[in-house]
């Protein structure tokens, strides 16, 4: 299976936040804090301006000079990038 060089960097930058956030109690804003820090920079810009500042692609497209559609489909990238790492930090019980 070929992947995407961002799920690549996510892993990476994941194993060294394996420790980090440890001092958080539910599991799940641990796992969540952890899966958003290691996200690329570009997907978790993409990520905030939808999820917090509630932008619409096109704003974000003409922000990051790209297409609309390359906006939504890095959000989506981001989003699956989130899951996956949570899941992943769930089942081997960080």
């Amino acid at each position: 299976m070929i992947w995407h060089p961002a799920y690549i960097e996510a892993r990476i930058r994941e194993l060294f936040l394996k420790n980090r956030y440890c001092e958080i109690e539910p599991p799940e804003v641990r796992w969540l804090m952890r899966a958003r820090m290691s996200l690329p920079r570009f997907y978790d810009d993409v990520a905030h301006l939808v999820l917090s500042e509630h932008r619409g692609w096109t704003e974000i497209a003409e922000l990051f000079d790209i297409s609309p559609r390359q906006a939504q489909k890095s959000y989506y990238l981001a989003m699956k990038i989130i899951i996956l790492s949570r899941l992943r930090q769930e089942r081997k019980g960080w």
